[in-house]
């Protein structure tokens, strides 16, 4: 507990691939010696949770190819961005097009009933 009864605050340190790739590299190591995967993940700072999600995004990468997966997702930005709009758009079109219609038999020249 800290100072007024809360839990201290950890600062998030943010990875860059490079090092993410070395820290699975050495979890590797560790894990092949025979070191648990809690065990692994408090050697190398992080939750478990961390250490699988690292693993599942970098695992079996180089360097250069972290240097694509970043240019790729910085690419894949924008266009996620286009494809929300749209969908917002398409949305919006469909709630106008299912409003109330006006049918062409009511609009005849015939006088109404009881006229």
């Amino acid at each position: 507990m800290g100072v007024f009864g809360r839990q201290a605050i950890v600062a998030r340190n943010r990875l860059s691939a490079k090092q993410i790739i070395n820290k699975l590299r050495e979890a590797e190591v560790n894990l092949g010696q025979g070191m648990s995967v809690p065990e692994v993940a408090r050697k190398l700072g992080v939750t478990e949770q961390t250490y699988y999600r690292w693993r599942k995004e970098y695992g079996g990468l180089i360097s250069d190819q972290t240097r694509k997966l970043k240019d790729l997702k910085k690419e894949n930005a924008p266009l996620k961005k286009l494809v929300a709009d749209f969908s917002l758009d398409k949305a919006m079109l469909q709630e106008v097009a299912s409003g109330p219609r006006l049918c062409a038999a009511k609009h005849t020249s015939e006088p109404a009933p009881g006229a």
